[in-house]
């Protein structure tokens, strides 16, 4: 595999910022930075999609340790990841710094994300989504940023408390979120968008449609405007039909369209998409795939 695909894989689709910080919370009571670091250096070498990450270079040996106030990872071999990614406990924040156009210290970072998510029992997914949310909304994100300082990446991860994630409940995939989302043409392909507590994978063309909209917990207006906007910018056919008739979140089959509560099955074997922990969905099939069969 080659080195740029094995970063990309690492990477979550979520923009960044230069951005202020400001304190978001505490530590746990009683817990010093030297527990809290233990504790996230723990759930790191224990997350499966870190193991699988390292697993997939066949000539590069990476290894972890705790150094001090950092997290240093170390890389040795052939497949262009060497040296040292070290992410230094510097108050609230974790904090990297790389070479420019070097995608390794923010991909482990994005592992880190994952560990901090697991030390305080919050949903990763949940977390990009709202990084991704505050980036559409042109608000302050003061959880993850990055800043480009004389030739260096800098990466600064909140880690000292649970997210509180302001604003979360007000977050749905808007105009905004879709700028980069073309209508649909004759050719397939798929896409996938976060936003707040909703997440949508589609795998299309103009004449067929698979789409499935997640949210964090039940499925809610914010999943009811999202689908809206989603199918009003891809524009399958059928999609007037519709806008003009599919009025609630409900199971309907309207003209040229299908929607069921949940994943259907055909989503999960034709496509291996099981859903995310957490997540409730809506199947919505535009063409031939909307003839009502799972």
């Amino acid at each position: 595999m080659k080195q740029t695909l094995k970063i990309l894989t690492a990477l979550l689709v979520i923009a960044t910022l230069v951005m202020p910080f400001s304190a978001c919370g505490s530590k746990k009571t009683g817990e010093t930075d030297n527990t809290l670091l233990q504790g996230i250096f723990e759930k790191l070498t224990a997350n499966a999609e870190y193991s699988q990450w390292k697993s997939g270079f066949g000539a590069t040996t990476i290894e972890e340790k705790l150094d001090g106030d950092s997290i240093v990872i170390s890389a040795k071999g052939e497949e262009g990841v060497n040296g040292d990614f070290i992410y230094t406990l510097d108050g609230d924040y974790l904090v990297n710094t790389s070479d420019e156009g070097d995608y390794t210290g923010y991909s482990v970072m994005m592992f880190i994300k994952n560990a901090v998510a697991d030390y305080y029992g919050m949903n990763s997914l949940l977390m990009t989504g709202y990084l991704a949310g505050l980036d559409f909304a042109g608000k302050e994100n003061t959880f993850f940023t990055t800043e480009s300082v004389d030739g260096k990446t800098v990466l600064k991860l909140y880690v000292a408390s649970a997210w509180d994630m302001k604003g979360l409940d007000e977050m749905i995939v808007d105009d905004a979120a879709l700028e980069y989302t073309d209508a649909l043409t004759d050719n397939a392909g798929n896409s996938f968008i976060n936003a707040g507590k909703i997440t949508v994978a589609s795998w299309d063309s103009k004449d067929e449609l698979e789409l499935v909209v997640g949210e964090y917990g039940e499925n809610t207006e914010l999943t009811f405007r999202s689908l809206q906007n989603v199918v009003a910018k891809l524009q399958p056919n059928g999609y007037e039909a519709f806008a003009k008739d599919y009025t609630q979140l409900a199971e309907a089959v309207g003209n040229g369209y299908s929607v069921k509560m949940g994943l259907t099955q055909n989503i999960v074997e034709s496509h291996d998409y099981a859903g995310e922990d957490g997540y409730s969905y809506v199947t919505v099939t535009f063409g031939a795939a909307a003839s009502g069969e799972d």
